[in-house]
């Protein structure tokens, strides 16, 4: 099953996973760990659900040395009992920027993958660049630039390339000693607790198939509030469809149109789009829904005292930021700092940690306005 295999000067035992015992095989290794990585590729050109391609999973032992498998899932093969590991609490899952991975195993199994850490978050509390990628990671910590070239290359077509294996084994080689690396360095500046919190925090939106998350591309400035609403609407409606067809939601129907539809919902010209007749019909009853909106929402305008508690906030921000060393984005966001000086407080709007190294000095300032 397993082959000796050396990549930038790491030996391994790997193996191409293609069928149900070898597979099974691995999983009985999966459980006998306490701590495994973990990384997917994916085609989601043309599909609104993410086709995967390979699991690559990456084992150490007590003695140092690794097994790294590459699962191939378009082969005749039953994931269940390996996604069991996945929502297995026991077994740390170490994973960098894994929101498309924890979307696809949900999608999978219906279930919130458990005990998943994420080296990407775990760099904004070590010091290191906001949101840091794994290549410069590798890079800064090994000393190893990694090629990224067969990131965007056909990950459906059959047999793997050996180009493409060695890529699918780097992005996980190099992820346990990231971790253990970044793991003393929390646990040794009492910031371990601030990590699991806001890991969870990151799972629980990650996997929330809320609107606030399709709205994020969606341009509202200069919009009414009416046509925000319509927006709202809109975009929920276009991901149901999306689904329902299983294509791209910009391939169904682009931002842009979107945004014209609403500014011009009466004369807008339905007919150049290749939509059904179905879709075109939900949209105007979407439109129509909103004749009678009414805003019961009190406009927030900044007047020259929120500005210069805005600017107060944000210094303090700077000053606690640099404190922890952390990168001002990563502690609290432009929209955040809004947000705390129009409701006039700041328990609910941010998170325990950060409540904590900042949380009462905002409520001394916001006390003033």
């Amino acid at each position: 099953m397993f082959e000796k295999k050396t990549i930038h000067n790491v030996v391994f035992d790997f193996a191409l996973i293609k069928n149900q015992q070898d597979l099974n095989a691995l999983v009985s290794l999966i459980k006998e760990n306490s701590v495994i990585a973990l990384d997917t590729e994916f085609t989601r050109r043309d599909t609104y659900y993410p086709i995967l391609s390979i699991i690559q999973v990456a084992l150490k032992n007590l003695d140092g040395s690794k097994i790294i498998a590459i699962i191939d899932v378009l082969q005749n093969i039953d994931l269940s009992n390996f996604i069991d590991q996945i929502n297995n609490p026991k077994i740390v899952k170490i994973l960098h920027s894994p929101l498309q991975d924890l979307q696809i195993f949900y999608q999978i199994s219906k279930k919130y993958p458990q005990n998943i850490c994420d080296t990407q978050l775990m760099a904004n509390f070590c010091e290191k660049d906001f949101n840091v990628g794994y290549s410069n990671l590798v890079k800064e910590i090994f000393n190893i630039e990694i090629c990224k070239d067969m990131q965007s290359s056909n990950w459906q077509r059959r047999p793997l390339s050996v180009n493409q294996i060695e890529y699918a084994l780097i992005d996980v080689i190099f992820l346990h000693e990231i971790y253990e690396n970044f793991l003393d360095f929390l646990k040794n500046n009492n910031r371990f607790s601030w990590f699991e919190e806001e890991m969870a925090e990151f799972i629980n939106k990650a996997l929330d198939e809320n609107n606030k998350n399709l709205m994020r591309k969606i341009c509202v400035r200069g919009k009414s509030k009416k046509q925000i609403f319509q927006l709202n609407n809109l975009v929920n409606l276009r991901e149901k469809f999306a689904q329902i067809q299983n294509v791209p939601r910009e391939h169904l129907l682009g931002n842009e149109e979107l945004e014209k539809i609403v500014e011009n919902p009466q004369d807008y010209n339905f007919k150049k789009l290749n939509l059904t007749n179905i879709f075109v019909e939900e949209i105007k009853k979407t439109l129509k829904i909103s004749d009678n909106f009414v805003d019961n929402n009190e406009v927030f305008f900044i007047n020259d005292n929120h500005k210069k508690t805005i600017n107060k906030i944000k210094s303090l921000s700077t000053k606690i930021a640099q404190k922890y060393n952390m990168k001002e984005q990563f502690l609290l966001s432009a929209n955040q700092i809004k947000k705390i000086v129009k409701d006039s407080k700041i328990k609910g709007e941010i998170c325990n940690w950060r409540y904590e190294i900042l949380g009462q000095e905002i409520e001394n300032i916001i006390k003033k306005i």
